[in-house]
């Protein structure tokens, strides 16, 4: 063998070597991508909630007297209905609101009148409110309440301190989740739910409901007949909570690890983890975080944005996120690339 054409496949050899190395190393890590938002200019009010659904916004807004928004991305329009009150149609104070892309509902819960609606993205876009379906819950709603329709029935968070979560099926019986979170401290009953669920997330495609604690860097893929499937670690290291006696008192360093869940048929979502509760009450929030984990819990990619969102809205369509802010009147709805691996 020629010394040209041996050094020829030693190299050849050497650079397969370490190509396969690097595939090894990288299987591991993750991408992180730094976004620049951009803004919406409209004449819209800064919402509540913002929701997508077929080249819409849906904005929601509980300090109008018209508490729904329309707005068309394609004509950049706006429709302006759904009046606030007690009669017909109306709603008092919308506590909370999420969309089942898979199933094309919108479901909203009115905490003041204690009732849950669901309507079709048709019903939405022709501004139709006469068909909504209500749903009486047996159990408490507050301001502080996450309930999701799920194939079983419904899962809430339970914010009586008995449990995490809880899931009701169709009969309106308690179905047990039959697994316990292991913390680093027991947790008073009375303080428990509020240390535990932040945020919960539906998938109705895949049938799993996501729930992320609020102050410790995990959340909990749960199965529809209550069985845990993954347990994803937001953060290897963390702060503890403040304890007195066993019993949590958040204070403003408390370290918060969920604000907002979303998911895909392949993603989970988990937003602004790691922010302080004083920066969170006082609005010192510079930029959002959104961390990217796949059904199995491996982390995919992190998220960064130079504006603090705080909700989001997911056009999987065309690849955007889009987010609003209920502070700056002039950037409150804008959007950034949605990027996952």
């Amino acid at each position: 063998m020629k010394p040209s054409t041996y050094l020829v496949l030693l190299s050849c050899a050497i650079t397969i070597f370490l190509v396969s190395c690097n595939s090894v190393t990288t299987s591991s890590s993750f991408n992180i991508y730094n976004e620049k938002v951009t803004v919406i200019n409209h004449n819209s009010f800064c919402p509540s909630f913002i929701l997508y659904l077929s080249d819409h916004l849906l904005l929601i807004n509980n300090n109008r007297d018209t508490i729904f928004e329309l707005i068309d991305l394609k004509t950049k329009s706006t429709k302006k209905f759904g009046l606030r009150g007690i009669g017909p149609n109306e709603f008092l104070y919308i506590s909370d609101a999420y969309n089942d892309y898979s199933e094309k509902i919108i479901t909203i819960v009115d905490d003041h009148s204690k009732n849950l609606y669901t309507l079709t993205y048709d019903e939405i876009l022709n501004y139709d409110l006469s068909n909504a379906r209500k749903h009486i819950l047996p159990t408490k709603i507050t301001s502080f309440t996450e309930i999701r329709r799920t194939s079983k029935g419904w899962i809430y968070g339970d914010l009586t301190g008995d449990a995490m979560v809880k899931i009701l099926n169709h009969d309106k019986n308690i179905i047990n989740i039959d697994y316990n979170p292991k913390l680093p401290y027991p947790l008073d009953r009375g303080t428990k739910a509020y240390a535990y669920y932040s945020a919960i997330a539906y998938n109705s495609k895949l049938e799993k409901t996501v729930v992320a604690l609020r102050y410790f860097p995990y959340a909990f893929i749960i199965n529809d007949n209550g069985t845990l499937h993954k347990t994803i670690n937001t953060r290897k290291k963390y702060d503890l909570p403040d304890f007195k006696n066993n019993i949590l008192v958040p204070s403003k360093s408390s370290m918060l690890y969920c604000w907002e869940v979303h998911t895909t048929d392949k993603h989970i979502y988990i937003v602004n983890p790691g922010i302080t509760q004083g920066e969170f009450e006082q609005d010192e929030l510079k930029g959002s975080t959104i961390l990217v984990f796949d059904w199995d819990g491996n982390k995919i990619s992190e998220i960064k944005t130079d504006f603090a969102f705080v909700n989001l809205a997911f056009d999987l369509k065309n690849g955007k996120i889009y987010g609003n802010s209920d502070k700056d009147i002039y950037r409150c709805i804008s959007w950034i690339s949605l990027k996952t691996e």
